[in-house]
C-alpha cells in the first residue's frame, strides 16, 4: 500500500485507539467515584446503626419500666440516628446512582434504605399496656436491626470491591471497623453516662423535696 494512505490511516486508528482508552478510563474513574460515595454513606450509617443497637441495649438494665426505655429510645433516634437529616437524602442520592454500574445490589439497598427509615420513624408505644406485646414488637425490632446491620456490611464490602481491590482488601482486613468501633463505644458511653446523671439529679431533687 502507498504510503500516502498508510499513514492517514494509522493517525485514524491511533486517534480511534486513544479515544476509546480516554473514554474506558473516564468511565472507570467515574464507577469508583459512585462506588466511593455510597461506601462512605454505608460506612457512615452502619456506624449509627452499631451505636443504636449498642446503646438500647445497654439501657434496658437502666430503664426501669417500659415507657421509660421507650422514650430514651425514640430520644436516642430523635437526637442520633441518621444524622445529619441531609444523610437520608445523600444515601438515597448515592443509592440512585449505583444504580447505573450494579442494579440488583442497587434494588437490595433500596430495601435497606426503608428499613432504615421504618427503624427511625416507628414507635411502639402504643403496645406498652401490655408486657408480652410490647415485648414481641421489641424483639422483632431488634432482630431487624441485626439484619439491617449485616446487611450493611454485605455491601459495605461490595461497595469497596467496586471502588478497587485496594479498598477492598483495607475494609476487609484493616481495621477501619475497629476505629469506628471504638468510636461508638465512646459515644455510647457518652449517652449512657448522661442518662446516668440525669437520674442521679432526679434522685436527688426527690430527696430534697
Amino acid at each position: 500500500m502507498d504510503e500516502k494512505y498508510l499513514f492517514p490511516l494509522f493517525g485514524i486508528a491511533l486517534g480511534w485507539a486513544l479515544n476509546a482508552i480516554s473514554s474506558d478510563a473516564k468511565m472507570r474513574m467515574d464507577k469508583k467515584k459512585t462506588a466511593a460515595k455510597l461506601l462512605s454513606k454505608l460506612i457512615q450509617i452502619e456506624s449509627q446503626v452499631r451505636i443504636y443497637e449498642s446503646t438500647t441495649e445497654s439501657m434496658k438494665a437502666l430503664c426501669k419500666s417500659n415507657s421509660a426505655y421507650e422514650r430514651f429510645r425514640l430520644g436516642l433516634i430523635e437526637r442520633h440516628f441518621l444524622k445529619p437529616n441531609s444523610i437520608e437524602e445523600d444515601l438515597k442520592s448515592a443509592i440512585d446512582e449505583y444504580s447505573q454500574i450494579d442494579p440488583l445490589s442497587a434494588t437490595q439497598l433500596e430495601s435497606i434504605y426503608q428499613s432504615l427509615i421504618k427503624l427511625k420513624v416507628t414507635s411502639i408505644e402504643s403496645s406498652m399496656d401490655s408486657e408480652e406485646i410490647y415485648s414481641s414488637m421489641l424483639k422483632v425490632m431488634e432482630a431487624n436491626t441485626a439484619s439491617l446491620k449485616v446487611s450493611l456490611l454485605h455491601h459495605i464490602k461490595k461497595a469497596a470491591f467496586k471502588h478497587g481491590f485496594v479498598t477492598y482488601l483495607k475494609v476487609k482486613f484493616t481495621d477501619y471497623k475497629a476505629i469506628n468501633t471504638k468510636e461508638s463505644k465512646a459515644i455510647t458511653s457518652e449517652i449512657i453516662d448522661a442518662v446516668k446523671g440525669m437520674e442521679e439529679v432526679k434522685k436527688s431533687l426527690a430527696k430534697t423535696s
